[in-house]
C-alpha cells in the first residue's frame, strides 16, 4: 500500500523528476544498504527469538526496536543533527536510558 500511494502521488504531481539530482547515486545506494541491514537484523530476531522460547517475540522485539533507536540516534549525534538542540537532546538521552535499562532488566529477567 506504502508503495502503490507513493507512485499514485508521483503520477499525479508530476514529482518523477525529484529523482533525477545531482549527486543521487549515493543516497539510493544508502537506501539500499539500510534496507538490507534492516533484513539481516529481522533474521537476526528471528533466530534470536526462536532461541529464546516462549518468551522470544515478547521480549527479543522490544530489544530490536530499542537497539535500533539507540543506534540510529548515535549515528545522528555523530553526523551533527543533534547541534543547537540541547533541551531536546537531554530528554532523548533520558529515553534512551530508560530504553538501556529496560533491553538490561529483559535480559536479566530471562536469565
Amino acid at each position: 500500500m506504502n508503495g502503490g500511494y507513493a507512485i499514485f502521488r508521483l503520477i499525479k504531481n508530476n514529482t518523477w523528476s525529484s529523482f533525477k539530482v545531482n549527486n543521487s547515486k549515493k543516497a539510493y545506494m544508502w537506501a539500499v544498504v539500510t534496507g538490507i541491514f534492516w533484513f539481516a537484523a529481522l533474521g537476526v530476531y528471528g533466530q534470536g527469538a526462536a532461541l529464546m522460547g516462549d518468551l522470544g517475540p515478547v521480549i527479543g522485539w522490544p530489544i530490536l526496536l530499542g537497539l535500533a533507536l539507540i543506534i540510529s540516534n548515535f549515528w545522528a549525534y555523530r553526523a551533527g543533527e543533534w547541534n543547537n538542540a540541547n533541551g531536546p537532546f537531554r530528554i532523548l538521552m533520558g529515553g534512551l536510558a530508560i530504553l538501556i535499562s529496560a533491553i538490561c532488566i529483559l535480559g536479566y529477567a530471562n536469565y
